[in-house]
């Protein structure tokens, strides 16, 4: 199982090469900014005036018009920085965006979602929300910054707007963390009753490795890997050749957020132990710590080894993370040589080309994984939020969102995204299509009431249909049951002055901007809230360490 020094430097060799290979492709190629604009409903917005200036060099002014689909595109850029303005004639200015282009290389995505002036709500003294400063915008971040080079929480510096691309890594995120279990170690094959058993064996044996090791294994299974580690440790140094302490060692320094100490401890159990189960769990530790690119090379060795789903799913997942999607594509698409018929790998590869602006490409595979098994509920959810997609792709996107709806009735998601789906159709403002947007909003709250995303799109239905009494009811539903839901807020303001209730629309829009100010001042350079995207950590709701701890009566 020890690979030699030769076998690490060559397959650490070909990792780079995954790396740079989308670098070098382009290494001829001028400066590239495009993007597309949008409007607060993400509807493309054909006719735009977007306005390119330099500051380094300053000689340079472009101007371009957005098309049929609210796409443009500047070309032929030296390196330097430059502002990128768009306007548009009914829809509120925005602050320009700033874009560094550092090589003649370079190709940089910009977005923009212009807000209907007609939609600004009014504070409680009467005045257009137009005079509120506008949203902080970020200058676009790529490659080295990782995630933050993905999202942009003041703008749109990616392919996709910032709340699709959020949604889209979470969504593989939620995938990661479904793969993420620690074999033997669960609760079910240690139950409560051995606790009282361990305890009393390592009283009468505190000296016995295998006692110590045991028992760190059953605080891990249920939980409480901080009381694991003090046993673990002692088995280390009773036995330095007791490989399954070493082992979980590592685990439970993991599962208890010590991630540099997991990392320092299984780099040196990985170069003496080099098996696929070390390399994956050094590279949790890896991400954990937030070294990226180094975690991606840990599952590329071992998929090496042991070319499983798993491994390739890991290894594109952190390039992700590393804020390198092209070089993502190429991993998940490595893994679907061996595993044709993946629909997890066929996701990633999917949300890895709408990383970089190529959304047919992603569509495709999408749409590829929902056909192997229509059934699975997991890839409906990316379908729903592709975003930039022409009218014929969303007729397909709408053809598999209703096959799953057929297939699963009972299923609220399932309604949900079949009624978004039809909102977005050109024929959307029809009788007979709007009547079926409702009723789908309808019946995925009739199956779950806390979905709180539906609230808001019946909130918005209503309100488009100007019923803003009905629409207040939702968009309050909504911030009820998601109070961090920003949008929610700025609807709910509008909504309650248009019917009248200025001091509570002055309200809403004091949460509103408390919302996006705190957004804006946790948004440093080095972090945006990434641990939402961390497979190596539980999100909101999920379990805290010591909530699996056996009650005192089961021993």
């Amino acid at each position: 199982m020890i690979q030699s020094l030769t076998t690490r430097i060559i397959l650490s060799g070909l990792l780079a090469a995954v790396f740079l290979a989308a670098g070098c492709a382009a290494a001829d190629e001028t400066g590239v900014v495009s993007g597309t604009v949008r409007d607060a409903e993400g509807k493309p917005l054909a006719g735009a005036n977007l306005t390119l200036t330099g500051d380094r060099p300053a000689s340079i002014r472009m101007s371009t018009t957005s098309g049929t689909e609210g796409s443009y595109r500047f070309t032929g850029l030296t390196p330097g920085s430059y502002h990128l303005a768009a306007q548009m004639t009914g829809f509120a200015s925005t602050e320009p965006e700033v874009i560094d282009i550092s090589a003649a290389s370079v190709s940089v995505a910009v977005d923009f979602k212009l807000m209907p002036e007609s939609l600004l709500p009014q504070s409680a003294a009467g005045e257009s929300s137009a005079n509120i400063a506008p949203e902080p915008r970020t200058p676009p971040k790529f490659a080295a910054a990782g995630v933050r080079g993905l999202i942009d929480p003041g703008g749109y510096s990616a392919a996709a707007n910032a709340a699709a691309t959020s949604g889209l890594i979470e969504g593989i995120a939620g995938i990661k963390r479904a793969g993420n279990g620690i074999g033997a170690l669960t609760a079910a094959s240690w139950p409560c009753g051995v606790e009282a058993q361990l305890e009393t064996a390592v009283r009468a044996n505190p000296n016995q490795a295998e006692a110590n090791r045991r028992l760190g294994e059953f605080y891990i299974a249920h939980g409480q890997p901080n009381q694991a580690i003090p046993f673990l440790q002692k088995a280390r140094e009773i036995d330095p050749a007791d490989d399954l302490a070493a082992r979980d060692l590592g685990v439970a320094w993991i599962e208890s957020g010590q991630f540099d100490s997991a990392r320092q401890w299984l780099t040196g159990l990985a170069e003496r132990l080099p098996t696929p189960e070390i390399h994956r769990l050094l590279a949790r530790a890896l991400e954990g710590a937030r070294m990226f690119p180094q975690a991606a090379e840990q599952y590329h060795l071992a998929a090496d080894d042991e070319p499983s789903e798993e491994n390739f799913f890991g290894m594109g997942y952190e390039l992700i993370l590393a804020g390198l999607p092209a070089e993502a594509a190429n991993a998940f698409r490595l893994g679907l040589k061996q595993h044709r018929q993946s629909i997890q790998l066929l996701i990633g590869a999917g949300t890895a080309e709408f990383l970089q602006g190529h959304s047919s490409e992603g569509l495709v595979s999408f749409l590829q994984a929902s056909d192997l098994n229509p059934s699975d509920p997991r890839p409906y959810s990316f379908l729903s939020s592709a975003s930039g997609i022409s009218e014929a792709e969303g007729d397909r996107v709408r053809q598999a969102l209703k096959r799953f709806l057929d297939l699963a009735p009972g299923n609220a998601e399932a309604s949900y995204f079949y009624a978004v789906s039809l909102a977005k159709s050109p024929d959307a403002q029809e009788a007979a299509v709007a009547a079926s947007v409702e009723a789908g909003l309808k019946r995925a709250l009739a199956l779950n009431p806390a979905l709180a995303k539906a609230h808001m799109q019946l909130g918005v239905f209503y309100g488009e249909r100007g019923d803003h009494k009905d629409a207040a009811i939702e968009y309050e539903a909504a911030v009820r049951l998601a109070p961090g839901l920003k949008e929610a807020h700025y609807r709910l303001a509008g909504a309650y002055r248009r019917t009248g209730r200025p001091e509570l629309a002055a309200r809403e829009m004091q949460l509103f901007l408390q919302a996006r100010a705190s957004e804006s001042a946790g948004a440093g350079d080095s972090d945006i809230g990434i641990e939402q995207f961390l497979s190596v950590i539980e999100p909101p709701g999920s379990p805290k360490d010591g909530a699996g701890k056996c009650p005192v009566g089961a021993r």
